[in-house]
């Protein structure tokens, strides 16, 4: 699946294939959304050392797009990436804060361990490496009001143009739950 021509940067193609991979990985077997709008609050608990010296799953990214990502606030990826939600749309991925709010109500008779009608997924636009390589993305999943976890995320592009996730940085802090304070 490719963005429309106006929206085909390598920022908003990462976006695309992260969020595809998301919903094809069959880990999350529950509908995905996606929100229009990132959480900040991720870069918060993260310096550059702290970033790079982290428990990243494999291949840490390089030095200078961790100093990029850290010292850029996050723009949303629908403002970003115009033919985004056109694509997820295709791909029946809802997406946008309608979306998010209609499956984040939650049933009050359900306690214990509460959970959406559908996993949330919110990412920041990716920070793309000078030569276009690598890529850094700050995410978070919530499958419910207190399930979220929050990460930031190495893309690096393949041969054929498609991004893929080459290692992550779990979040030292509980991602906030879509429409919890930061």
């Amino acid at each position: 699946m490719a963005l429309a021509a106006d929206a085909q940067t390598p920022a908003c193609a990462a976006a695309l294939d992260l969020i595809l991979g998301f919903a094809k990985q069959g880990k999350h077997p529950t509908p995905l959304v996606v929100a229009a709008t990132p959480d900040s609050a991720e870069t918060k608990t993260y310096t550059t050392d702290t970033l790079l010296q982290a428990d990243w799953s494999g291949a840490p990214p390089p030095q200078p797009l961790a100093d990029a990502l850290l010292s850029l606030p996050a723009q949303g990826v629908f403002d970003s990436c115009p033919g985004l939600q056109a694509e997820l749309t295709k791909a029946r991925i809802s997406s946008g804060d309608d979306a998010v709010a209609r499956v984040t109500q939650v049933d009050p008779d359900i306690v214990a361990l509460p959970t959406y009608g559908a996993n949330v997924l919110a990412l920041s636009l990716p920070i793309v490496s000078a030569d276009g390589r690598d890529a850094l993305v700050q995410d978070s999943l919530c499958q419910g009001p207190n399930a979220c976890v929050g990460a930031i995320v190495h893309l690096q592009k393949e041969k054929g143009g498609r991004w893929r996730e080459v290692s992550n940085a779990l979040s030292p802090e509980p991602a906030p739950s879509p429409g919890s304070p930061s």
